[in-house]
């Protein structure tokens, strides 16, 4: 399965995973504290001809739940997780050509990290 970070080349693969938007911002809670707010959108894009048999979303949820089980294990050295919000939407759109199946992932984060090590 091919991951893309921008939509350059997607319009020519069938199945790929598009990295479409991260954002972080740094919020200094006080001197020895930072909290960083991310979110990442990934949409996990299915293309298939628009005649006949169309096929199944199959390939494209088993793609979502690999999504799913990499969210639940996320982890960092150095930061606790404080929140954490995981949501998908299912789009299909149908052209005169093909079909396009689409599952938008949100994946919110906000995490604390104490610039003291206590170790």
């Amino acid at each position: 399965m091919n991951v893309f970070d921008s939509s350059q080349g997607v319009d020519n693969e069938d199945f790929c995973v598009l990295l479409s938007t991260q954002i972080k911002v740094l919020e200094h809670g006080n001197k020895c504290v930072k909290n960083w707010d991310s979110t990442i959108l990934i949409e996990i894009i299915q293309r298939v001809p628009n005649v006949g048999n169309t096929g199944s979303r199959a390939a494209i949820n088993d793609a979502e739940n690999e999504v799913a089980v990499a969210y639940e294990l996320f982890e960092i050295e150095e930061f606790t997780p404080t929140t954490k919000a995981y949501s998908s939407t299912d789009l299909v759109t149908y052209g005169l050509n093909e079909i396009i199946n689409r599952t938008i992932v949100t994946i919110n984060l906000k995490l604390y990290q104490n610039e003291y090590n206590t170790d």
